[in-house]
C-alpha cells in the first residue's frame, strides 16, 4: 500500500483504473509489433483504438465523458468484430494451418487479437459509473490473462 494514501488501491475504481493502464500498455505494445505485417495499418489502428480507450479511462480523463465513451468503444467494437469475423474466416479457409493451433497460424493469431480487443471494448462501453468489485475483479482478470499468455508466447521462442 502506499503509505501516503492507504486506501488508494483497495477500492475497485482503483483496481479498474489499474487494469485499464496494463491494456494500454498491452494494445500500444501490439500495435508496435505489427509495424512488420503486411497489413500493418489496418491493425496498428484496430490495436490503437482500444489503448486510447483504456488510456481515457485509465487517466479519467475530463473530457471522456459516458456519451463519447459509448460512441468511440461502439466504433471500434464495429472494427474489432469486423476483423474477428474476417480473420476467423481466412484462419478457416488457409490450408496451411495446421490443425486450429491459434498461434502457429497467422490468421489465428489476429482472430486471437482482434477477439481480445472486442472484450475488452465490450467491458468498458458497458461500464457504470460505479465500477463495483466484480467488474474490477473481471477487469483485473481480463487484463493479466492476455499480458500472461504473451509472456508465455516470448519465453517459447
Amino acid at each position: 500500500m502506499i503509505s501516503c494514501c492507504p486506501d488508494l488501491l483497495s477500492s475497485s475504481e482503483a483496481w479498474f483504473r489499474l487494469s485499464n493502464g496494463v491494456m494500454a500498455v498491452f494494445f500500444a505494445m501490439a500495435s508496435y509489433v505489427q509495424l512488420n505485417d503486411p497489413d500493418a495499418v489496418v491493425w496498428i489502428v484496430a490495436y490503437a483504438l482500444p489503448c486510447f480507450a483504456s488510456i481515457s479511462e485509465a487517466l479519467q480523463a475530463s473530457w471522456w465523458s459516458r456519451r463519447l465513451r459509448t460512441r468511440f468503444t461502439s466504433t471500434a467494437m464495429m472494427l474489432s468484430g469486423g476483423l474477428l469475423g474476417l480473420s476467423i474466416w481466412f484462419w478457416l479457409q488457409d490450408a496451411t494451418c495446421i490443425g486450429f493451433n491459434l498461434v502457429t497460424c497467422e490468421h489465428g493469431r489476429e482472430s486471437g487479437g482482434a477477439g481480445i480487443s472486442l472484450i475488452w471494448l465490450l467491458l468498458l462501453r458497458r461500464r457504470t459509473e460505479a465500477a463495483g468489485w466484480k467488474r474490477a475483479t473481471l477487469s483485473a482478470t481480463l487484463s493479466l490473462l492476455p499480458v500472461a499468455v504473451w509472456v508465455a508466447l516470448l519465453m517459447g521462442d
